[in-house]
């Protein structure tokens, strides 16, 4: 158990993550709320970049884009946006000290006047998790339509202690 999580607060959280992955939909954003269609981006999600440091970005314009892409690939072009009608959501977890660490875009929704991006971070956790001793810098990225309201990145983490 993390420090400073209780019991109570472990048992909630497990509960929210159930949810998630059964419903599809982050209980804290508003029913009212509209669905955004996610289209994955290259792999949509990479374990080794430069972000070393932990990054919520909503990217409006092709100069941040083309930024933050060479920090994950700075081999290659990034992946072509319309930034008029399309925005690029990007989660970064920051740099790990090994392997087994995952990053995701569960969902994404918007309001009359707010984006809610709900992010889950996963670590290893269980004394049968295999991992490798590699450096990685989980990010995650999806394109969704453009948005230009406030937003509200709901943040979600959990343990994974069953590896098998």
């Amino acid at each position: 158990m993390p420090c400073g999580m209780t019991r109570t607060n472990a048992l909630l959280s497990a509960v929210l993550i159930a949810t998630l992955a059964a419903c599809g939909r982050d209980p804290a954003i508003p029913s009212s709320a509209r669905d955004l269609a996610m289209e994955q981006v290259g792999f949509g999600t990479y374990r080794s970049t430069q972000f070393m440091e932990k990054a919520r970005l909503i990217i409006h314009d092709q100069q941040t884009w083309q930024q933050a892409w060479a920090k994950i690939d700075s081999q290659s072009e990034p992946p072509a946006t319309d930034f008029e009608t399309q925005m690029i959501v990007l989660a970064a977890m920051g740099s790990r000290t090994h392997g087994g660490f995952t990053i995701a875009l569960n969902d994404i929704a918007a309001t009359r006047d707010t984006l809610y991006v709900s992010v889950l971070e996963t670590s290893p956790g269980g004394t049968d998790c295999v991992y490798s001793a590699l450096l990685v810098a989980p990010v995650a990225l999806t394109r969704v339509e453009r948005v230009d309201d406030s937003v509200q990145f709901l943040e979600h983490t959990q343990t994974t202690t069953n590896c098998r």
